[in-house]
């Protein structure tokens, strides 16, 4: 099995020092809700990357935010405006990777207090529209999601397998070092119906300042998208 290591977010060292014997990947965060954000977005650790390495997430917004959006149509209006940007917005140039992945954390706007119904309703609007994102741009794409296992059971009940599928990049904050995180991974849990594809296995701020990944290269990232596999 080999492996690819990379960073997320923006990091004073983007990748471990391992990474010097696989191939990198950066998700670099540039937007949330319907409006794109900037400083988030690491460009060194994109260059450093690659262009086809380099891939983008979101901050998805609970139902709590929706305004006078339904909650289905809140999700769906937040991945287009995702697309959007990643088709044209300032980072656009950086970015070749295409799994989409919507960051979705109980701390985010317009979680907290909210339906589990309603929260569904807004994931899997989201989720609806980026499964539409292969025939927008013309090319391989899919939808992913970060999350916790307990943000997933806390927002959508441990239960809940939306209609659409996605990439799981599961969120951690185990420290391990890069060949004891190889070791771990292969425990890493199924959420929604589908399994762990992106491992964070060292998160800012309880493991310094560092955001670090890893995901089995051979059969899961391939052709600058990860893949949806059901558990």
């Amino acid at each position: 099995m080999s492996w690819y290591y990379g960073s997320d977010t923006n990091n004073a060292t983007p990748f471990p020092s391992c990474a010097s014997a696989a191939p990198n990947f950066y998700i670099g965060k540039i937007g949330a809700g319907i409006s794109q954000v900037t400083g988030y977005f690491d460009t060194t650790a994109a260059n450093d990357a690659g262009y086809f390495q380099t891939f983008a997430y979101w901050d998805l917004e609970g139902p709590g935010s929706r305004g006078q959006y339904s909650p289905s149509a809140w999700g769906n209006a937040q991945a287009k405006a995702f697309v959007n940007a990643w088709n044209s917005g300032d980072y656009a140039g950086y970015l070749g990777g295409t799994t989409f992945f919507l960051d979705t954390e109980s701390g985010n706007l317009g979680w907290a207090g909210q339906s589990q119904s309603q929260n569904q309703e807004v994931l899997a609007g989201a989720l609806e529209y980026l499964s539409t994102a292969s025939t927008i741009l013309g090319q391989e794409a899919y939808p992913g999601i970060y999350i916790s296992q307990s943000d997933w059971d806390t927002l959508f009940g441990s239960g809940f397998v939306p209609g659409n599928g996605f990439v799981l990049w599961l969120a951690g904050t185990n420290c391990p070092s890069c060949s004891q995180a190889q070791s771990d991974f292969g425990s890493k849990p199924s959420v929604g119906g589908y399994k762990t594809m992106i491992w964070q296995y060292a998160a800012s701020p309880g493991c310094g300042n560092q955001d670090l990944d890893i995901t089995p290269y051979e059969g899961y990232y391939l052709n600058h998208t990860w893949k949806p596999v059901v558990a």
